[in-house]
């Protein structure tokens, strides 16, 4: 399930969801109203529909289902087949758009930009022995094409989702390569090289670029020069994504919990957590009552407050198998039933029951918290690391 525009630029927002057999459904994401419902795609799409998202082409608006091994188009308006096209290199991570193509990282370390194209295809009449018709009969239908613009190669695999960061593509490998690409010319801007590898999609408000690491590292990078802000070492690899909601960055830290820093660029280049929660699972969108974390394994739901990690609520959805957010600050979520059911519910605001944290209390916690997380003796190598990001010379050689 995910969230996109009717189309691109548009204002009203719809919902795609699919289940296992490729049926798409696209949804009125605020009235819950169906709009469409394609038939099973899933012997046209390959045995796996990893993603459906809006694109366009020159004259009409595309939705766009992910498979892995064909790209299947839709009408945007009815959910009629327009086309299909098998991929030169394979997706496995979801598609973000720009302008009216899509962008999708390969198992192979490709980056991919997709565009999509009409194109008139005649479909020929026969005559048949003994017919009246004098002639043949041409009927020329318009069907839809994609096709691969441009691929950049980056060491390791793609398996986090790209991001749109301001002008710039980002996107981050499994052998700890991160590379920004114009949005404009597709160029390479720069480049950097961490320690260890990348799994989880970074988090951005367009100038800053927050990335968790497997060197067990979580950073704060210059999304136009690619120079590290801010960093925080804990003892553990970090696979889980960051979440920025207004002045705190928020991830789910193994033995740790929930941690919450200041998103700030300012402060040196060392950073400590302003809390830490027990609270498992992923924090997905920020209220005024708190952040909401939602936890897959235990299919949990909670509330923590965003001033002291304490947890507010918790309440345990067993018919619930994933929820999401619409935003990352004050959005609204979306349920998903076992049953097939979409459920949307709107925060309401409520007074916190739990007063802020003292002076004192805040400079306590922030002792315990040193004394716990301690960073090691040695930082990670110079070269090539994000502190010295490497800029690209004016011809890109990985362009494929």
């Amino acid at each position: 399930m995910r969230f996109e525009a009717a189309q691109p630029g548009a204002a009203d927002a719809s919902l795609f969801a699919w289940d296992d057999e490729g049926v798409i459904l696209k949804v009125d994401a605020a009235s819950g109203d169906l709009r469409w419902q394609s038939a099973s795609v899933q012997a046209k799409s390959g045995k796996q529909l990893l993603d459906v998202n809006m694109a366009a082409t020159s004259g009409r608006a595309v939705a766009v289902g992910l498979g892995d091994t064909t790209c299947l188009m839709l009408d945007a308006r009815s959910g009629s087949e327009l086309g299909r096209t098998r991929y030169q290199h394979i997706p496995v991570t979801p598609s973000i758009r720009s302008g009216t193509d899509l962008i999708f990282g390969s198992l192979a370390g490709h980056l991919v930009w997709m565009g999509f194209r009409d194109e008139q295809v005649p479909s020929r009449v026969e005559i048949k022995p003994g017919d009246k018709v004098q002639k043949e009969t041409r009927v020329s239908a318009v069907h839809t094409f994609a096709f691969e613009e441009q691929a950049h190669q980056l060491k390791g695999s793609i398996q986090a989702k790209p991001v749109l960061a301001g002008d710039m593509i980002v996107a981050c490998s499994t052998a700890g390569q991160i590379s920004s690409f114009s949005s404009l010319n597709r160029n390479r801007v720069w480049m950097v090289e961490l320690p260890g590898g990348i799994v989880a999609t970074p988090a951005t408000d367009g100038d800053l670029l927050f990335v968790a690491c497997r060197d067990q590292y979580l950073r704060c990078i210059d999304v136009q020069k690619g120079r590290t802000k801010w960093k925080w070492f804990c003892e553990s690899p970090l696979e889980n994504p960051p979440l920025l909601a207004g002045n705190l960055v928020m991830l789910q830290v193994p033995d740790l919990g929930l941690v919450a820093l200041d998103a700030g660029n300012q402060g040196g280049l060392t950073r400590e957590p302003k809390w830490m929660s027990k609270v498992s699972g992923n924090p997905i969108t920020r209220l005024d009552e708190g952040v909401v974390v939602w936890d897959q394994a235990t299919s949990t739901l909670s509330l923590v407050d965003d001033a002291t990690g304490i947890v507010r609520e918790s309440r345990a959805l067993p018919g619930v198998h994933g929820v999401q957010a619409s935003a990352a600050l004050h959005g609204d979520l979306y349920l998903m039933s076992s049953d097939g059911r979409v459920q949307r519910c709107a925060p309401i605001s409520a007074p916190r029951s739990t007063p802020a944290p003292s002076a004192v209390e805040t400079e306590q916690r922030a002792e315990a918290i040193k004394t716990e997380v301690t960073s090691p003796s040695s930082d990670e190598v110079t070269a090539g690391t994000a502190d010295e990001p490497t800029p690209e010379p004016s011809a890109d050689p990985s362009r494929t």
